[in-house]
């Protein structure tokens, strides 16, 4: 899991972890199971003043992140409550002085049985793009 970090002024983020996945899946095609998507970002303020942002996180479809056109016919997939090319997530952030924190955050998302999936713990390895945009 992985994404090029982003900058908003003097604002840094980055994201130190990601994990999409579902415990205990039964293979019954066609079956939905609902979790949540959770995504830690290390955020830090470089100036000397105090920092104002919106976070934004999208998730980047790919072969291992299956969504719309990197999903299988036969396989499991991912349906997201908003679309792909929408953020996942938004959320403000306001920082002090070269303060760090650390932001948890999680999105809906539902799993979707192909003919194909396996039972047992279903994982996504998704990369994710993280956007700021100043705020006042």
């Amino acid at each position: 899991m992985s994404a090029s970090p982003s900058m908003a002024g003097e604002l840094f983020c980055a994201v130190a972890s990601a994990s999409v996945n579902f415990g205990s899946v039964s293979a019954s095609a066609g079956q939905y199971f609902a979790s949540d998507g959770l995504v830690k970002l290390d955020c830090e303020n470089l100036s000397q003043r105090h920092q104002n942002a919106q976070v934004q996180l999208r998730i980047k479809p790919s072969p291992l992140c299956p969504i719309a056109d990197y999903q299988a016919v036969n396989g499991a997939g991912l349906d997201l409550a908003a679309d792909a090319a929408d953020p996942q997530v938004e959320a403000p952030l306001s920082l002090a002085p070269q303060e760090k924190v650390r932001l948890e955050l999680t999105f809906p998302v539902q799993l979707t049985l192909g003919p194909q999936t396996p039972a047992g713990a279903v994982e996504f390895l998704c990369d994710f793009d993280v956007t700021l945009e100043s705020a006042p």
